[in-house]
């Protein structure tokens, strides 16, 4: 091989880069200044609220000594919202082909965890001039772009569970503001379902397996023909070749 000339290898190589091959230092330097903004932000806001450290950190059950479970279903869904952002996050960074996609849901999943978490459309957002229907008009527009961009991907598992959980979704917002009387089982375990069937979207987003198993040309011995020059497939079956003998 001529100096400065790369081997069919080697462009294989660069072009189908593992993803985990970024170095590990700098993937734990991130995580620990994400953690380290978290904890920055925690100080700035209970001087800013003038409140104890304990009051954002220790648990709400705790805080009011109420029984420890309390809130556990709320607990549990913000807990399956987590798991489906880590997720879609995950998928998106393996598949490059669906990072609009997956990034656009787990920022919209991490906005509805806070919601979830810190009352935003119910409490923070109606006692700073923000009304509910403000929060739920972004949210419908979210979901509408989201399903916008699942269409495009062609691919009907992800769609279809996106959809599916997207009305279970639709259905416990409706109890919330529609019907007048509170059936919080109904409210609260719809969305919970929404949330546990949207964690199937980033797993039905992963390719199969087999589109993965691709090698170097040089050794499947397609190592110097032309693009448009189609290698014939190898027979290895040993009676084909018992007949080619003959």
């Amino acid at each position: 091989m001529r100096n400065g000339q790369a081997s069919s290898a080697d462009l294989w190589n660069r072009s189908h880069r593992d993803p985990s091959s970024l170095s590990s230092w700098k993937v734990v330097l991130v995580a620990l200044i994400a953690g380290g903004l978290v904890l920055a932000l925690t100080l700035l806001a209970s001087a800013f609220f003038d409140e104890p450290v304990a009051v954002f950190t220790r648990d709400g059950p705790a805080l009011a000594d109420l029984p420890w479970y309390t809130g556990s279903v709320s607990q549990l869904n913000a807990m399956v919202w987590a798991t489906v952002a880590g997720l879609a996050v995950l998928v998106a960074w393996l598949e490059p082909g669906e990072r609009a996609r997956l990034g656009t849901l787990a920022a919209f999943v991490l906005a509805l965890a806070a919601d979830d978490a810190l009352q935003l459309h119910e409490a923070v957002g109606p006692d700073n001039g923000v009304p509910q229907k403000a929060f739920l008009l972004v949210y419908a527009v979210t979901a509408a772009l989201l399903l916008v961009l699942f269409l495009r991907g062609g691919r009907r598992g992800p769609t279809t569970a996106l959809l599916c959980g997207g009305a279970l979704l639709a259905v416990s917002v409706l109890f919330d503001q529609v019907v007048h009387r509170q059936i919080l089982i109904a409210e609260d375990g719809a969305k919970l379902l929404g949330a546990i069937v949207w964690l199937t979207v980033p797993v039905l987003s992963v390719s199969r397996p087999a589109r993965r198993d691709r090698r170097p040309p040089e050794e499947d011995g397609s190592a110097g023909l032309g693009p448009d020059v189609v290698r014939p497939p190898v027979d290895r079956s040993p009676l084909d070749r018992k007949h080619q003998q003959v």
